[in-house]
């Protein structure tokens, strides 16, 4: 074994000796010069070849050398042989090849003939008319031609149009709208639209930029939160919601007499219009309308509205849905949504409804809602969810909402992923056969929604719930 390490290192040694060009890696001098003999000198796309390659050598400076000297041949060749021209750094302007240092120069005076001949002058890095050079302020700005343009321009160029103080993107249909509106009434209102709502307001333009903002955030809030698949429109509904704000009662009675027609209302329609002064939302017709009589107050009831209009469309779910479910979204979604995070007053008015002209009490806000709920529970008042699933909208009053919510709030804070599932569960429901069953729709839903959604019985669902208020209200 001994003989055969000593014999090894004899065997290389000698092949060096012999055949010496395999000992040894070939230098970048003499494949450039096999290079070459390899080829037609004359042929300029092949000297480009080998002029490429040795420019681009990355072990002799020397053959990087030779290759530049080589590409300079190419030219002598052919003057106009694009490649070996952009290796060497040339760029073309108009009809003829020219250095970079070249082609700025040219550039700029060619620019600053075609700017004069348009009647623009240098100034502050860019462009400007000579007219325009003393109107100028610190509210231009340079366009992608290194143009200035007044805010004016800028804000036209965007889509907007300035309305009474304000741009606001006011597309051809809300135009068209807003004239309708004047022809109806002889008043002005803005229309304006965002993705998947459209506003009616007469208040200052500047807030109803804030409240285009704010719905669309409930939009996507909602979408987010509850994991909504998004239909190839990118919309829960087809179109646009319909968002109407009133300063008064009379206003909001008398625009529902005005508009009837056009939104075909029933004697269904008007009578819930009547006994919800203060506004209300039609799902099957994509309307939400608010009375409310400082422009400030708007944002709450809009948020709730959006949020249980958001609802419906996900599940589909009129007459179905109980309505406790509905006003609880509404009230989540201010909660989490609202800039007014002092007060959170909702439901604050008294509804009436046409049973013998009742009236219930609906003072709620979510803040005192809280506490409202724990002692409900401490002194065991809270209903069942059966009876609560019972309830129509009308019937529910301020502790009854505050049970709601805290069920939702519940959910959302700690089972968000089973109430996804209790809103997919909600889209899937059917009506059973008649007489098939004594519990009205609004409790089937929720009883499947538990069972199938969260995965527990009613029993369970509720004792959790309430362990639950016990500990994080306070």
């Amino acid at each position: 074994m001994r003989k055969v390490f000593i014999l090894l290192p004899l065997a290389f040694l000698a092949c060096a000796l012999l055949f010496p060009s395999t000992a040894r890696a070939q230098t970048p001098e003499k494949e450039l010069e096999k290079k070459l003999d390899a080829i037609d000198i004359t042929d300029p796309d092949a000297l480009f070849e080998v002029a490429d390659w040795a420019m681009r050598n990355k072990k002799s400076s020397r053959v990087r050398k030779e290759g530049r000297k080589l590409m300079k041949e190419v030219l002598e060749l052919d003057p106009d042989h694009e490649d070996a021209r952009k290796a060497l750094g040339f760029v073309q302007f108009e009809d003829r090849w020219v250095t970079k240092k070249q082609y700025k120069k040219l550039t700029k005076e060619a620019r600053k003939a075609e700017m004069k001949e348009k009647g623009y002058v240098p100034y502050k890095g860019g462009w400007i008319k000579k007219t325009q050079k003393r109107k100028w302020n610190r509210r231009w700005k340079k366009d992608e031609d290194d143009i200035w343009r007044s805010f004016e321009e800028i804000q036209k160029a965007k889509g907007l149009v300035l309305y009474k103080g304000a741009w606001l993107k006011i597309g051809k249909k809300d135009r068209e709208r807003m004239d309708f509106h004047r022809k109806m009434t002889g008043e002005d209102i803005l229309v304006v639209s965002t993705p998947h709502f459209r506003l009616h307001m007469g208040i200052k333009p500047k807030l109803v930029e804030q409240y285009m903002e704010k719905v669309e955030e409930v939009y996507d809030w909602y979408v987010e939160a509850f994991e909504v698949p998004q239909p190839p429109e990118a919309s829960l509904w087809p179109g646009q919601v319909d968002i109407w704000h009133f300063e008064t009662v009379q206003e909001f009675q008398d625009w529902v007499t005005t508009y009837s027609e056009e939104y075909k209302f029933d004697d269904d329609d008007k009578r819930d219009f009547r006994e919800h002064p203060a506004g209300y939302l039609i799902t099957s017709k994509k309307l939400i309308t608010i009375v409310a009589k400082r422009a400030e107050d708007i944002e709450n009831p809009m948020i709730h509205q959006t949020g249980s209009m958001l609802l419906w469309w996900h599940t589909r779910s009129r007459g179905r849905a109980a309505a406790w479910v509905s006003e609880a979204f509404g009230h989540l979604a201010e909660d989490l949504l609202s800039t007014d995070k002092v007060s959170r007053v909702n439901c604050s008015t008294n509804s009436r409804y046409a049973n013998a002209g009742d009236v219930v009490k609906k003072a709620f806000n979510t803040k005192d809602g809280r506490p409202t709920c724990r002692s409900l529970i401490k002194a065991g008042d809270e209903l069942s969810l059966l009876e609560l699933s019972k309830l129509p909208l009308n019937s529910l009053n301020g502790e009854n909402l505050a049970q709601g919510f805290s069920i939702i709030d519940w959910l959302y804070q700690e089972h968000r992923d089973k109430l996804a599932n209790m809103l997919r569960v909600m889209t899937q429901w059917m009506p059973p056969a008649p007489n098939s069953t004594t519990e009205s729709a609004g409790q089937q839903i929720i009883r499947l929604a538990v069972e199938k959604g969260f995965g527990t019985s009613l029993k369970e669902f509720e004792k959790q719930w309430r362990t639950w208020v016990l500990k994080k209200y306070r």
